[in-house]
């Protein structure tokens, strides 16, 4: 009985080996290229029809989602999604631009080949007329509006914050963070608007810089 018990522990424990090696076996590069295998990668860039000059901080956003991104300061952009969104289009604009709307398999496999470009939408405005006014007539009347134009309850934003550094054509410093930023009330003196970095990233590129990067330490 004892040798029929040690014979069924030693089966398990070869199978728990053998399993525990081939995870082993994928390891994380693995792991990663099978996740990476589940999107789709769209790459782009957006230019000016005129011009052909990038257009920075344009935004790209697949319709019918909530998929989205902004062009880079080259106006390049990199977009991953699923699968079930091949069979939707993206939708390109700019302000001062003529939205554009792209279908997803045109943009598959071309990698920065996919250059969108973009005409500008002149918008017309109606003649302004300047009069002069009372100025201490219009100081009361911003006064007395205080109350409709500032809010009186606290509100929390959420931003994006982005800042390059370019040595040349080359970037030498990039970085992102998420912020939350507080708006206190404008009839509370006793809270301050604040912000702060809910998610941040940086990447630097120290060998082609002209720069001595020290530490004071006292």
């Amino acid at each position: 009985m004892k040798i029929k018990m040690n014979i069924k522990y030693a089966v398990i424990i070869l199978l728990l080996t053998l399993a525990f090696q081939s995870l082993s076996a994928a390891g994380p590069e693995n792991r990663k290229k099978i996740a990476e295998q589940e999107f789709i990668v769209l790459r782009g860039r957006v230019i000016d029809a005129e011009t052909k000059s990038p257009l920075v901080f344009a935004s790209i956003a697949v319709t019918e989602s909530n998929v989205g991104i902004i062009t880079n300061i080259d106006g390049e952009f990199t977009l991953k999604i699923s699968p079930d969104l091949v069979n939707h289009s993206i939708e390109v604009s700019f302000l001062g631009y003529k939205n554009k709307v792209i279908a997803v398999s045109s943009l598959r496999d071309d990698g920065y080949k996919n250059t969108t470009t973009l005409e500008t939408a002149p918008i017309p405005i109606r003649e302004v007329v300047v009069r002069p006014l009372d100025p201490e007539a219009i100081v009361e009347k911003a006064i007395s509006r205080l109350g409709k134009n500032y809010e009186s309850v606290p509100n929390l934003m959420t931003a994006f914050y982005r800042e390059t550094i370019r040595k040349n054509r080359t970037y030498v410093s990039i970085g992102e963070a998420v912020l939350e930023i507080f708006k206190a009330p404008y009839n509370n003196d006793l809270r301050f608007d604040g912000a702060r970095i809910y998610k941040g990233r940086k990447s630097t590129d120290v060998e082609k810089m002209d720069t001595i990067l020290f530490k004071l330490q006292g």
